[in-house]
């Protein structure tokens, strides 16, 4: 299980573009591995990240979700 959070803070000219820019990335992400044997092992991941920001045209939102199995010879 892992979280972050952070606050990144644009320079800018406010002559060219306007106050700069702050935006607020937040990601969150979750991985489950599950192994029933030694050869072979299963896992499911699945992560969310979104930003906000002063600037709405940079805001988003993804998510994303996977499945995996290994099996060795």
């Amino acid at each position: 299980l892992k979280a972050a959070r952070e606050e990144q803070h644009y320079i800018g000219t406010e002559l060219l573009s306007g106050p700069p820019r702050q935006d607020e990335p937040l990601t969150g992400a979750f991985v489950l591995t599950y192994a029933p044997r030694e050869r072979a092992s299963f896992e499911f991941a699945a992560q969310r990240e979104e930003r906000a920001s002063t600037s709405q045209r940079f805001d988003y939102a993804a998510s994303a979700v996977s499945v995996a199995a290994e099996i060795r010879f």
